[in-house]
Formats: C-alpha cells, structure tokens, sequence
C-alpha cells in the first residue's frame, strides 16, 4: 500500500486533518500519530460522523508544532456501517490534511462496506 505525502509550509498555521464518509454512512474513526521512526503511535483523536459537526481535528493532543511533524506518520481507520440493510452497498470514505484552509494531503478509500474497515498512512513532510 502506498504511503500518501502531506507537505506542510513550516511557517504556516496549524495543520488539521478532517474525515468524510460518503453515501450517508455512519462511522467511528480514530487518528494516530507515529514518531519519525514509525514508532511509538499516540492516537490524537477519535469520534463518530453522527451529528453536524465537521469531523476536523488539529494534528497531535496537544497539538504538535509544525517543525516537528516533520517525518512523521499519520495513521487513520474508521469502521463504516450502513443506515439501511441493502446488500452490497459500497463505502468512500477521504481523509484531508490542510494547513491555513489549503488541503496538503489526501488519502481515500472506497470498496464494498462487507471488507474489513478501512484505513490508511499520510506522512508528514515540513518543506
């Protein structure tokens, strides 16, 4: 699986990352954090898409200084569930990273809701 690049301006604002399920489906998710040695994952944030409320969360807790995402790994996975019972129904869901209201990365998947959860890598780059 191909790790997905999010290059961040070092003397830019905050970076967030923001989850969206398509087809009105419910999900849980949760995002990690991996050090620049791909070790050592904190999760910095976790939730569910049912309410209004944009799924947009700043990257670390507390969030990290920019200069010091350098190199590492964000990690995501969500579980997705269909509101209604329909046989081979299919999931998309896309994770954004942006910094100063400019989207640096994207990771997406889509595929039947009947596989395992989704999930995915976005490594962090401070050029």
């Amino acid at each position: 699986m191909p790790i997905q690049n999010a290059s961040l301006n070092p003397t830019g604002g905050l970076p967030q990352v923001e989850i969206n399920v398509g087809f009105a489906h419910f999900a849980k998710y949760e995002f990690w954090l991996y050090d620049a040695t791909g070790s050592n994952p904190v999760k910095f944030a976790e939730g569910d898409n049912s309410d209004t409320i944009l799924d947009i969360f700043s990257i670390g807790n507390p969030p990290i200084p920019i200069n010091d995402l350098a190199n590492r790994t964000l990690f995501w996975r969500a579980a997705i569930v269909s509101p209604v019972d329909i046989p081979e129904q299919n999931y998309a869901v896309t994770i954004r990273v942006s910094q100063d209201s400019l989207v640096v990365g994207t990771d997406s998947k889509t595929g039947p809701i009947e596989s395992p959860p989704p999930f995915g890598f976005i490594r962090l780059e401070v050029a």
